[in-house]
């Protein structure tokens, strides 16, 4: 019998040492990454509404971005073409029950109502919030 070797007790102990930390830390690894979506997610949400008002500032046309529930996305388009569509994540849903548009004004950048549009995940709920002015919006987290 070889004196230089591990035990099976020694290797077992060993090994159930690496499962409890590889265990410890892929959940909370898990959730930062779902977290990194929801933000990610929420950036091309202002982006695609950036993208929106300024096209109808620099072609004097009209734009629309419509929330659409049933497709639980985001468009953004002209009369005669669509310039940008964003799917919200699978952990992600609109909550409203008909679909929300809004028109940016091709003269000034302007938007033509002010409302908020509910979103949330699992974890979050999100307000997107369209103020008065020239077309001025933020999302908050509750």
């Amino acid at each position: 019998m070889k004196t230089n070797g591990f035990t099976l007790l020694e290797m077992l102990l060993v090994l159930s040492i690496s499962f409890t930390l590889i265990t410890l830390t892929i959940l909370p690894i898990s959730k930062t990454l779902s977290t990194l979506t929801e933000k990610q997610l929420l950036e091309e949400v202002k982006a695609t509404i950036y993208l929106a008002q300024i096209n109808a500032i620099t072609t004097n046309e009209d734009t629309t971005i419509s929330f659409n529930p049933v497709g639980n996305q985001l468009v953004a388009s002209t009369n005669s073409r669509t310039l940008a569509t964003t799917p919200f994540a699978e952990t992600i849903k609109l909550t409203q029950s008909k679909t929300e548009t809004f028109r940016y004004s091709g003269s000034d950048g302007s938007i033509n109502r002010f409302s908020t549009i509910r979103f949330a995940s699992s974890a979050n709920s999100y307000k997107l919030i369209f103020q008065i002015g020239k077309g001025r919006f933020r999302i908050e987290q509750n």
